[in-house]
């Protein structure tokens, strides 16, 4: 759950946690409509459950059908080379983005 925060000293108390309260309301918006589309594994903290990009996949594939190429797509990680595969991932995360627009 998010706590509300006064990172910022120039503004007053109530405005810092009332957009840390918008910016938690927009985190579970995010992450229930990615639940919702079907995706597995189920997302549970945003940033940390869209590393490996499998996710982000998955909702590409809902939006756009035929748009992810599953062959090149890597389900499950080595131990040793996890890093190195979800890096790869990503950046082929970055090539379905830009060819799917």
């Amino acid at each position: 759950m998010c706590r509300p925060l006064n990172k910022c000293r120039s503004a007053p108390y109530h405005y810092a946690t009332e957009v840390m309260r918008m910016f938690c309301v927009r985190l579970l918006v995010y992450r229930n409509w990615m639940n919702s589309m079907g995706v597995s594994p189920y997302v549970c903290h945003l940033y940390s459950d869209l590393t490996d990009g499998l996710v982000i996949f998955q909702l590409y594939d809902v939006i756009r059908p035929g748009c992810v190429d599953w062959k090149r797509v890597i389900t499950k990680f080595n131990r040793l080379r996890m890093m190195l595969e979800k890096i790869g991932k990503t950046t082929f995360v970055v090539h379905v983005a830009d060819s799917c627009r």
